[in-house]
């Protein structure tokens, strides 16, 4: 029996309680986890609020060589070594990479034709002076910066880090995601340019000659390949002459290049907020509302064709369950890093920069945001395979920029060594 000194007991927390610090958790837990989304919203918001302040800070020096330190970080962490375990699976590589630079880009380019007659509307209704009676009459210059962010968009290749995450996560075929963001990115370098001339979305000085080309193709080799070349070089001396194999692990790179792309991507709106541009809610709404529908509409194709069906998938192709969630993740996703470089290179003197770039701002945020609701579900299906589909090996290194956030939600047992984890934004 207690007495009057004795401290009454601790009564258990209520249920809202419990629900409360439930609640506040996973809040903490989400913005921890997607905390890129919310930096690059306060560049934006920043941006918009003190435009001349980025032009202070040499926005073109200090963009090439974030660039240059973003990809020299992915040759450092690339464990190009895995690649050929899964080298042998062409017809998986062959659909990722033609639906990412064949069957976007021209679906996209369909689309942006329709978009134009309605955004030149939008502009006749904004300024009674222009005249856009005729349905072939261009948007104004804004707006049409925004179609061009979109050919943007759809002409970038697939993440290179992203994807792999959550094809890990999910149980997919994390080997042959690895792969193709390699590939895909590397492949980009060259592609995306011309997909741009051919797609219309490049100034008039480019053209394919190779007059026209070579300084962007310098810039590219010179700001991509050759720091990405560089981090493979330095990554592979230490490990063969000092046995040391922890450069990839020695700084948090995947942090590290999230907060470059963001200060890159607010240099280029401060240039933009710092001029005059006519962009109204209604289009930059109708913008954005189109880049939702066509990441739903990728995704949808890719599931009708590989996950409702095992016609095509199972019997066809020889894929399993595993493959189709790398095609989902890797086919449907679209790098920012990349699409952030060719605007800076090709249109960094443009006022257009800024407005180029929300389609693939928006297209970033919303495709991983709604990839890593698919996760649980994948996962589950993936575990429900038949026993001839569960026959698969996934001891892959993954590149350390995916093992940075170890202590973000978990999602557990996945087969790949040395990881597992909840994905979070990056590239």
């Amino acid at each position: 029996m207690l007495s009057q000194d004795d401290p009454a007991p601790a009564l258990p927390p209520t249920s809202l309680t419990t629900k409360l610090i439930n609640f506040a958790n996973r809040v903490v837990q989400f913005v921890h986890t997607n905390y890129m989304i919310f930096l690059l919203i306060l560049a934006l918001l920043t941006a918009a609020a003190f435009p001349s302040v980025g032009g202070k800070l040499k926005p073109k020096i200090v963009s090439k060589m974030l660039i240059a330190l973003i990809f020299f970080s992915n040759g450092l962490t690339l464990p190009t070594n895995q690649l050929r375990k899964t080298i042998f699976e062409w017809k998986l590589h062959l659909i990722i990479q033609l639906y990412s630079f064949l069957f976007i880009p021209l679906f996209v380019l369909a689309i942006v034709h329709l978009l134009r007659p309605i955004l030149g509307s939008m502009s006749q209704n904004d300024d009674d002076e222009v005249d856009y009676n005729d349905d072939d009459s261009p948007p104004s210059n804004d707006l049409e910066g925004l179609l061009l962010g979109l050919l943007l968009m759809a002409s970038a290749p697939t993440t290179n880090s992203s994807n792999v995450v959550m094809t890990t996560n999910s149980k997919g075929n994390t080997a042959a995601a690895l792969f193709n963001a390699v590939f895909g990115n590397s492949l980009g370098i060259l592609v995306t340019p011309l997909l741009l001339i051919f797609l219309g979305a490049m100034p008039d000085t480019y053209q394919l000659s190779f007059v026209s080309l070579f300084p962007l193709f310098l810039n590219l080799f010179l700001l991509v390949l050759f720091p990405l070349l560089i981090g493979q070089i330095v990554r592979g001396s230490a490990s063969y002459f000092f046995h040391y194999d922890g450069l990839p692990k020695l700084l948090p790179w995947s942090h590290i290049n999230n907060v470059s792309i963001v200060i890159i991507v607010y240099f280029t709106f401060c240039d933009t907020f710092s001029k005059n541009f006519d962009i109204t809610w209604k289009s930059l709404i109708l913008i954005m509302f189109v880049v939702l529908v066509l990441l739903l509409f990728f995704q949808f194709v890719i599931w009708i064709l590989f996950f409702a069906t095992e016609t095509i998938r199972k019997r066809w192709l020889g894929f399993r369950r595993q493959d189709a969630i790398t095609l989902l993740f890797c086919g449907s996703q679209k790098t920012l890093g990349v699409g952030v470089t060719f605007v800076a290179l090709v249109y960094g003197d443009s006022s257009l920069a800024g407005i180029i770039t929300i389609p693939l701002l928006t297209y970033h945020m919303l495709q991983l945001s709604i990839g890593s609701l698919y996760i649980p579900h994948l996962k589950r299906w993936v575990e429900n395979s038949p026993p001839d589909e569960l026959e698969l090996s996934l001891d892959v290194e993954i590149p350390s920029q995916t093992e940075d956030k170890k202590e973000d939600l978990a999602i557990h047992d996945t087969s790949v060594k040395g990881y597992s984890s909840f994905p979070d934004l990056r590239e």
